[in-house]
């Protein structure tokens, strides 16, 4: 009995130190082992990227993302020491090869395509750039090879969109000094992230007494069950995630027409798109709140991504924002905006018809029948590129 409990006991023990040789092994080669976190850099962010991605919609070259890194990197070779070298001299050859195989590494990553540089201030080696500066002294952007780009804190230069018309407001255009319509405000947060389209015209139709919810009209009126890229016409993305893109005048139309039938109503929504700023002023002066599009806090614009339909190429419009105008003072020179993502608040009267014209000189003006409206007034080149000129 006493050799079989000691058979026992040293098989036991065996089994207790293969476990822990092959636990130091694997620590040992765990060690051994480089890790490599995957592709690291900094995102951009990219509007309806997710939604982009699903329906495969063309993009610019130089919107797509970067192929993966490689995951499988090239053995190093040990220079095996001689018999006479001490550990010492061991040590700084290891040192010295390491040193050798990093300057590789960088240069196999400058082979690849570098995205737009992200530094703000002027290189002495770039002799292309011819760069722009405000009264300050501020670099506000610079032109490489007949392309304007603006400096973004967020995205660093992008392609931006000149103005081919002046954005001082013409006073002798606008019939009254001051005006100023009172409505409810209404904030896109934290229900509709991205539907700052669909919540200003929910103020105007909730400041014209009609009876709809805000979900109610976005989820019957802003279907894109097609899921089309067509920001004109559609509402593209999701309104309801951080993620979507948006929609321009022509969608809004459409859809507040859409309602308004059923409710059999005399109102009917006018796409005032081509029209001066100076006029939608005087619709505000006449009792008319103006939906309008401009940017988010009247940050500078750029263009971002392409979309292909049809025959057209049609590109987003970063930073783009709509907004509802009811009421300014040429005294103070100063514009009262209901914005969806602040609340009411007044800007700049020159830089809010600056980014009106940036995007376009889109607006919707809800009333009923307008003898004057005038529909030929709408130019169409800007939703292809907005640095044509109107035609």
């Amino acid at each position: 009995m006493k050799k079989g409990w000691q058979i026992v006991l040293i098989v036991l023990l065996l089994c207790l130190c293969i476990f822990l040789c092959n636990a130091a092994i694997s620590s040992f080669y765990s060690e051994m082992v480089p890790v490599y976190p995957g592709k690291q850099g900094t995102f951009q962010k990219k509007p309806a990227l997710e939604f982009i991605k699903e329906v495969g919609i063309k993009t610019d070259p130089e919107m797509a993302t970067e192929p993966e890194a490689d995951m499988n990197p090239e053995p190093v070779t040990e220079t095996k020491p001689e018999s006479d070298t001490e550990p010492e001299t061991l040590v700084e050859t290891e040192k010295e090869t390491e040193s050798e195989t990093e300057p590789e590494k960088e240069s196999e990553t400058e082979t690849e395509p570098e995205p737009e540089s992200t530094e703000k201030e002027p290189k002495k080696d770039d002799q292309k750039a011819i760069y722009e500066y405000d009264e300050s002294g501020e670099l506000i952007g610079k032109t490489v090879n007949g392309i304007w780009y603006i400096w973004d804190d967020d995205y660093g230069y992008q392609e931006g969109i000149r103005l081919n018309k002046d954005r001082v407001i013409d006073q002798d255009a606008v019939k009254k000094r001051k005006a100023s319509i009172q409505m409810t405000s209404v904030l896109q947060l934290p229900e509709l992230p991205t539907g700052c389209e669909i919540v200003s015209t929910y103020m105007v139709l909730k400041y014209l007494h009609f009876p709809i919810g805000l979900m109610k009209f976005t989820n019957r009126y802003f279907k894109n069950e097609n899921k089309s890229a067509d920001f004109r016409h559609y509402f593209v993305g999701d309104p309801y995630t951080p993620y979507g893109l948006g929609c321009y005048a022509p969608c809004i139309v459409n859809a507040v027409n859409k309602y308004l039938e059923v409710c059999e109503s005399d109102y009917i929504a006018y796409n005032y798109t081509g029209y001066s700023f100076e006029s939608l002023m005087n619709q505000v002066a006449d009792g008319y709140p103006v939906i309008f599009w401009g940017t988010q806090y009247m940050k500078e614009p750029f263009l971002s991504t392409s979309f292909q339909i049809g025959d057209e190429t049609i590109r987003w419009i970063s930073q783009e924002h709509c907004m509802v105008l009811t009421g300014f003072d040429l005294d103070k020179g100063l514009a009262t905006v209901y914005d969806p993502l602040v609340g009411i608040v007044q800007y700049d009267l020159n830089k809010l018809k600056g980014r009106f014209l940036q995007l376009g000189s889109q607006a919707v003006i809800i009333k009923k029948q307008d003898v004057g409206y005038d529909k030929k007034n709408q130019p169409r080149a800007f939703l292809y590129d907005p640095n044509i000129p109107k035609q």
